[in-house]
Parts: C-alpha cells; sequence; structure tokens
C-alpha cells in the first residue's frame, strides 16, 4: 500500500499535531518525513497480505495511547477487511 497523501495537505492544517497517519514500511520515506516535520505522528505498522495496515496491531497501539473507540471511515474494501478481522462491534 502506498501513502497517497499529498505532504502539503498536512501543511495546511490547522492542529497537524492531533493528527495521526497510519502506513506500511512500504511507504514512502520522503513523505512520511515531510509529513512528521509538520507536526503529524506517523506510526509505521505491520501489513496483511494485501498491504494494508494490519487491525489488531493498528487497534493495540491506539489503545496504548488512550483511544478505545475508533469510527472506520472507507470503502468496501476498508469495511470488509474491518469486518473480516473481527473488529467491529457497532
Amino acid at each position: 500500500m502506498v501513502l497517497q497523501l499529498r505532504s502539503n495537505d498536512f501543511l495546511r492544517l490547522k492542529d497537524a499535531a492531533k493528527t495521526i497517519i497510519v502506513t506500511t514500511n512500504k511507504a514512502p520515506a520522503r513523505k512520511a518525513r515531510a509529513m512528521a516535520a509538520a507536526g503529524v505522528t506517523v506510526w509505521h505498522l505491520a501489513a496483511v497480505r494485501d498491504g494494508r495496515v494490519a487491525w489488531q496491531p493498528l487497534l493495540r497501539k491506539l489503545a496504548d495511547f488512550g483511544i478505545v473507540s475508533v469510527l472506520i471511515e472507507g470503502g468496501a474494501a476498508i469495511a470488509a477487511s474491518a469486518l473480516g478481522a473481527k473488529v467491529v462491534d457497532k
């Protein structure tokens, strides 16, 4: 999975320090560094077979930061992967 967001998008955020981008080690390091320089937190986590971020490590890391509820927004592929990983309870 390639990080598809433009670095400049985060430079315009009012409060980038509250933004967390989660990606895999395949994301371009240049983009991750630019986002981090703009105050965005970038997490590199394990990927599943299809190259997407694995749900369990992501949810564990969020829980470590006190985040215990997450709204998952995305298309059918994101919804299906969350359901398939059995991380949806509502």
